[in-house]
């Protein structure tokens, strides 16, 4: 059983904990101030996308765990976004998502009602297809 939890003190900029842990025991406990490394002091002062070498290091179990604590602070920062119905995808940086190539950002925006509280029961991502595993 895997369970990550993410939290931050409201601001994309702010402090942000990060934590992993496997059948009820803590393999990862990370603070980041915005995309950098506060700790593990092994990480300190890195970016999240600059810990590739890092990962190389370790065994594959434990590389997995960092890969999928590491996509999870990446992702939790958009939940401290302010994304308002119909905001064009030319407002962000172009980037490595499929929207925010130049080539579509300009034909890009966000869907009215597209935000989903995935913290309400029943609401979690592929709830409803539960049934059909």
């Amino acid at each position: 059983d895997l369970h990550v939890s993410v939290s931050a003190d409201g601001t994309l900029e702010g402090r942000r904990t990060a934590h992993l842990r496997r059948d009820g025991v803590a393999l990862l406990d990370w603070t980041l101030d915005g995309m950098r490394f506060v700790a593990p002091e092994v990480l300190a002062g890195a970016g999240l996308m600059e810990i590739g070498a890092y990962i190389a290091t370790q065994d594959k179990a434990l590389a997995e765990a960092i890969r999928i604590l590491r996509w999870a602070a990446i992702v939790a920062l958009g939940r401290m976004m302010d994304l308002h119905a119909n905001m064009s995808a030319t407002t962000f940086a172009g980037g490595n998502c499929y929207n925010f190539q130049p080539a579509r950002a300009g034909e890009s925006f966000r869907r009215p009602g597209a935000d989903v509280d995935f913290s309400t029961a029943g609401m979690e991502p592929l709830a409803d297809r539960t049934e059909a595993c």
